[in-house]
């Protein structure tokens, strides 16, 4: 029996119906399906359009998003943070924020994110996944009048289960073909799916597109891999 798990912004580590025991005795159920079905591209909604960092001051802390950002909630599905810095006068502006919030297992985690402008439009990209982002503070800024800063979403995908070893993926599948399993498409530290078009050769989870589907074969071998999916108690 295999269950296949539907990636969301909250889903819980523990599946219901399968223990350690389980695992141990029937070597079928060690091999998790994770089904990321018709994923949205997202990046067009941001969490805080045109924020005013030329009127912000060091240290303010924003709690409040776009109404289409469901209160902070990332899309469907938990992503990198992305910040694009929107240099109005050439001025080349730089801002730090420090962004707060939940990754895809529902802990609190915090990043921080610089970006220095060389003119017109420059984007940063945040590593961690976050599910829900519930507050970012302006902790660094030069800027000048009308400059603003976008806070999006990146392309890097949430795995809602911990994948500390690429050998632990066993295949993945974008819309019926295979994808290479490397360092260019699974990311070990923040267990996501890179779907950024820095892929090496061969690979083709590429730019992510609107209504991709992704199915991952993640097998859990050791003892310590069941701990990356079941938490005592």
């Amino acid at each position: 029996m295999r269950r296949a798990l539907h990636a969301g912004p909250f889903l819980e580590r523990k599946m219901q119906g399968i223990n350690r025991r389980q695992i141990a005795n029937n070597s079928d159920l060690n091999v998790v399906p994770i089904n990321l079905i018709r994923l949205p591209l997202a990046l067009a909604t941001h969490l805080k359009s045109a924020y005013d960092i030329q009127a912000a001051a060091v240290g303010d802390v924003v709690t409040a998003f776009e109404a289409g950002s469901k209160g902070g909630l990332v899309p469907d599905f938990g992503r990198n943070i992305t910040i694009t810095y929107v240099d109005a006068a050439g001025s080349d502006g730089v801002a730090t924020l420090l962004l707060t919030g939940l990754n895809q297992f529902g802990e609190t985690i915090t990043e921080s994110i610089s970006v220095t402008s060389g003119g017109g439009s420059t984007l940063a990209a945040g590593s961690k996944i976050f599910s829900k982002v519930t507050s970012f503070e302006v902790t660094a800024k030069t800027s000048a009048a009308s400059d603003t800063m976008n806070i999006g979403f990146g392309s890097l995908v949430g795995l809602p289960v911990q994948v500390k070893r690429r050998a632990m993926v066993k295949s993945i599948t974008r819309d019926g073909t295979l994808t290479d399993i490397d360092s260019d498409t699974i990311d070990t530290v923040y267990s996501a799916l890179k779907c950024d078009g820095a892929n090496g050769a061969g690979s083709n989870s590429g730019v992510l597109a609107a209504n991709d589907s992704f199915n991952i074969l993640v097998q859990f071998d050791t003892a310590e891999d069941e701990d990356d999916i079941f938490q005592d108690g």
